[in-house]
């Protein structure tokens, strides 16, 4: 299975592909959706639908994960992260991927153990993780690899916590599923 993990802004929203196979995680692409000042609002949003459509087209994902909103700063800066995710929704819907949305919490929860861990903690574990030579900048796209991460491996525990035996006697019994993710 593939997903791609979104971290959206305005500024920048970052993007991950990852992949799980046979319990393995691994980054396919990653990379940042820019936009500048200069632009006006709608060439913005235009420019991360447009970009982030051809990096779906391209990496063919099979989900995406997102970023749920949560700020308690300002609501010029909640209504701009709001939009930018609207468009990132949008490429999903049109490519006819699912999304599921996490909050920043569960993804570091996930990742490090801890749901207050720092943006450093996070991005040393991705870097693990995902057997990666060097921290992906900026931090945006770390977020968006993390976010992937948490996706698949929670899908995998859920799948495994589905495997159930058929026989009455195994009836409500876990099968001997390896529930941890292996280094790639």
């Amino acid at each position: 299975m593939r997903v791609i993990g979104i971290d959206p802004g305005t500024a920048i929203t970052g993007w991950g592909v990852v992949e799980l196979n046979n319990g393995i995680l691994k980054s396919i692409g990653f990379g940042c959706i820019k936009t500048t000042l200069e632009q006006s609002k709608g060439e913005r949003l235009k420019k991360i639908y447009n970009d982030l459509l051809a990096v779906i087209t391209d990496l063919k994902p099979d989900a995406m994960a997102i970023e749920k909103i949560f700020f308690n700063i300002n609501v010029k800066t909640a209504l701009s992260v709001g939009q930018a995710r609207g468009v990132c929704l949008l490429a999903a819907a049109i490519a006819g991927l699912p999304t599921y949305e996490y909050n920043t919490s569960e993804v570091k929860s996930f990742i490090t153990g801890y749901g207050r861990s720092t943006k450093s903690e996070v991005a040393t574990k991705v870097k693990e993780l995902l057997h990666l030579a060097e921290i992906p900048k900026p931090d945006d796209v770390t977020d968006a690899l993390a976010i992937a991460a948490t996706h698949l491996s929670l899908s995998l525990k859920l799948i495994q916590q589905q495997c159930v035996g058929d026989s009455p006697a195994e009836k409500g019994h876990k099968r001997d599923v390896n529930p941890v993710l292996h280094p790639g």
